[in-house]
């Protein structure tokens, strides 16, 4: 299992950012946490491929005080095994902060698919926005929520119960290989 951690993450308007990592072929889950450190999480994004009670499902959850809250389960799944995913940049736009990256999965040696992931900081929102096969899924972190825009366009609301406005911790675990990480 792969473990990828980043602390006193403190980005600001003009930083940029390159992550390159892999989803597992063989993936059974992975996560996502964002918040202050690891025993305070505003979410815990965990895509799992296969959930004994759920099948494929996204749980979203917190942790506050090292304590996790209840689950939020959701069965829309738009992740594939295999996708490799690479953070491009993040670009200084006049007071917001753009983070592009993008997913690619082969489909056979002479063919791929491309994807597309944006992440945009505004005031106290920080958006995600993820292109999966011509559709757009998104991350918003709001001071009293994350709202969850699926490719289907349903949308999962998880309560921001540490009330976030930056994100000072980031891990990602799993079946999840962070190939490269770098600030500028």
């Amino acid at each position: 299992q792969e473990v990828f951690e980043v602390k006193n993450v403190d980005l600001k308007v003009g930083d940029k950012m390159k992550i390159k990592g892999k989803i597992a072929d063989d993936a059974s889950r992975f996560c996502l946490d964002m918040g202050k450190d690891s025993q305070e999480l505003g979410l815990h994004f965990n895509p799992r491929f296969h959930d004994d009670v759920d099948g494929a499902v996204i749980v979203c959850n917190s942790k506050r005080g090292g304590c996790w809250g209840s689950e939020q389960r959701d069965p829309n799944f738009p992740f594939q095994k295999g996708e490799m995913v690479k953070v491009r940049e993040v670009a200084q736009r006049s007071n917001h902060v753009s983070l592009t990256v993008s997913l690619s999965v082969s489909l056979s040696q002479s063919l791929s698919l491309s994807q597309s992931l944006s992440v945009h900081i505004e005031g106290i929102c920080l958006c995600v926005s993820l292109t999966v096969s011509l559709s757009q899924f998104t991350v918003k972190v709001l001071s009293d929520c994350f709202e969850i825009e699926l490719p289907s366009g349903h949308i999962v609301v998880f309560p921001n119960h540490l009330s976030l406005d930056k994100i000072s911790y980031i891990r990602v675990k799993g079946d999840f290989k962070v190939l490269s990480f770098k600030f500028d």
